[in-house]
């Protein structure tokens, strides 16, 4: 643990947007964006666990500090099969406004599952329109080999 946590735990401070940069880590900065492209939508622990890829012992430590931050809060619980409840989190406020400035990431910037089947609609167009111009480049070479041929041909009959 680093002397500006111990600080922040015994004298109940929140750290700056600068000190949070410094100290959020990939894990954290996951789940942030995963609030965040939840667009004012509230994500339960498990499903933030999945998108954000975090290891299940870990989440707890991560969501904790991040609501100690007042980044996220805490809406509701939920059953999510055989008995078992989740969290459902949401960005705060601050938290918005951390992404927005500390972490220099708008929701416009990440994709949205309707943006993921645009985009493999247009890969597929892409690797289409590839196979094409392989085909035609490959069809070009043959009618240039094939003249080449005829070419040479001619001229040693004319020898």
């Amino acid at each position: 643990m680093s002397n500006g946590s111990i600080t922040e735990e015994l004298d109940g401070t929140v750290p700056t947007f600068e000190e949070m940069q410094d100290r959020l880590g990939h894990p954290r900065r996951n789940i942030l964006q995963v609030l965040l492209s939840a667009d004012n939508t509230a994500v339960n622990t498990s499903e933030l666990r999945e998108h954000a890829g975090i290891p299940t012992g870990s989440m707890t430590h991560h969501m904790d500090l991040l609501e100690r931050w007042e980044l996220v809060e805490e809406i509701d619980r939920v059953h999510i099969g055989q008995g078992s409840r989740a969290i459902v989190w949401q960005l705060t406020e601050r938290g918005e406004q951390f992404c927005e400035e500390g972490l220099e990431l708008a929701a416009r910037d990440l994709a949205h599952p309707n943006d993921v089947e645009v985009l493999w609609e247009r890969i597929e167009a892409l690797e289409e329109e590839v196979e094409t111009l392989r085909t035609k480049h490959d069809n070009d070479i043959e009618d240039l080999r094939t003249r080449t041929k005829k070419a040479i041909q001619k001229l040693k009959e004319n020898l």
